[in-house]
């Protein structure tokens, strides 16, 4: 048999599979997110593996295999109706964890560029730091003790009154 019929009939499958597996009532199979990622039959066509993945953790993946596995025979039996061959091959679900590595690493390649722009957030700030400081020392230099337009008299001022305040509070205790 030639190779593109052989591709041509993994897509037909892949194709009904989906809408397939959109119709089943079971809630294992009907409340999760299923893709069906690859298709992979033999040269004859009696068997097939399915390639799927399932958004969620291995508990919910667990739970599809298991509701996949009940349904065989309903979704073979929508499959030969669907396709025109003479023979409905067997299939077997293989669950595919390439969509979870990817997501890992995604994860993590977010992570890393995230850290990348705070390192080079942070090089930038220590790179306009020394130009910082050198107009700060500047600016010290730039000060004059002539600037400088105060009296010893405010100081001493506001100290004497806060005594006197402190004075006539004692003064009205001992009257009592």
């Amino acid at each position: 048999m030639a190779n593109y019929r052989q591709d041509r009939v993994n897509e037909d499958i892949a194709r009904s599979m989906s809408e397939i597996l959109r119709g089943i009532k079971d809630p294992r199979i009907s409340g999760e997110f299923i893709s069906i990622t690859k298709v992979d039959c033999t040269a004859n066509l009696r068997s097939c593996k399915l390639y799927y993945s399932v958004l969620g953790s291995e508990e919910t993946a667990a739970n599809v295999a298991e509701g996949l596995k009940r349904a065989m025979g309903y979704i073979r039996s929508q499959l030969a109706q669907r396709l025109n061959l003479r023979i409905t091959p067997e299939l077997r679900f293989i669950y595919d964890h390439s969509i979870v590595v990817g997501a890992d690493i995604t994860k993590m390649i977010h992570g890393i560029s995230e850290e990348l722009a705070i390192a080079d957030e942070r090089d930038r700030l220590e790179a306009e730091a020394p130009a910082n400081a050198a107009e700060t020392e500047h600016d010290e230099d730039d000060f004059d003790e002539e600037d400088m337009d105060f009296d010893e008299d405010d100081f001493t001022k506001d100290d004497n009154e806060d005594d006197e305040e402190e004075s006539d509070g004692g003064d009205e205790g001992e009257d009592e």
